[in-house]
């Protein structure tokens, strides 16, 4: 992985502290903020894509890079506890998907 730009450093530093004290109380312990931005951040994906996952699975099949990596990235957290059928059915998609990319 290389290295962020000090520029881009500073910016993304400067966000996560914006949102930490715009959304975390002053009185959270320092130890736990970092635990909760993470929570918030990864919910806040999640409520983003939902309707692309969604999508997808209305289609049955993965119609682009976007949903090729939320297709992975469902896959790859154990923390869903999808259903054997649902994980049987994405496993099948993002195999056909990989497979149609290496046919290109």
């Amino acid at each position: 992985m290389s290295k962020l730009p000090p520029t881009e450093y500073v910016q993304l530093k400067g966000f996560l502290q914006a949102f930490t004290e715009r959304f975390f109380p002053s009185n959270l312990a320092l130890e736990l903020r970092p635990v909760a931005l993470l929570e918030a951040l990864e919910s806040e994906v999640r409520r983003r894509y939902s309707s692309a996952y969604a999508s997808l699975r209305k289609h049955g099949r993965i119609r682009n890079e976007v949903e090729y990596y939320l297709a992975r990235g469902i896959l790859a957290d154990q923390s869903l506890n999808l259903e054997a059928e649902e994980w049987s059915e994405l496993s099948l998609l993002v195999a056909s998907y990989e497979k149609q990319a290496t046919n290109r």
